[in-house]
């Protein structure tokens, strides 16, 4: 999501969190249509993250564009520590705190009305794996019955 300026219309500003975050929730969400070949509905965990990267074009024969830094390498945690959601249920995308606080009303009545955060731990930081203790949040949006841890 590097490079995304905020969108500015009429009505709203959103941030880029808020772009990045109503796009997860939409992708989890079309995934339903997209069964595993084992016929099971397909799983996603997600992970957000908001701060600076390197961003470079790596190989020769087959050059392919790569983003990577501590942003990017806690955001993969976040995604391996999030629940996992099936699609016709709550999307449940894991936020960084940085991500978290940068996220505008607009863009959470965007979502949904029945969008909402939750900051995980209250006041006191939880453990992410790899990470250690850090303030971390869910963004819920609610499409049938639950998901699991």
């Amino acid at each position: 999501a590097a490079g995304i300026s905020p969108l500015q219309n009429q009505r709203v500003a959103l941030s880029s969190a808020d772009m990045v975050a109503a796009c997860a929730a939409h992708m989890v969400a079309e995934l339903e249509a997209i069964p595993r070949p084992d016929g099971r509905p397909t799983e996603v965990q997600v992970g957000l993250n908001t701060g600076p990267v390197c961003a470079e074009v790596i190989g020769l024969a087959s050059p392919r564009f790569s983003i990577f830094g501590d942003t990017v390498n806690t955001a993969s945690r976040l995604a391996s520590n999030a629940k996992r959601c099936i699609p016709g249920n709550e999307t449940n995308v894991h936020l960084s705190e940085s991500t978290a606080n940068a996220l505008t009303v607009d863009g959470l009545s965007m979502l949904s009305t029945e969008a909402s955060l939750e900051f995980r731990g209250g006041l006191e930081p939880t453990h992410v794996k790899g990470k250690g203790a850090m303030h971390h949040a869910y963004l819920h949006r609610r499409w049938g019955e639950g998901c699991s841890e």
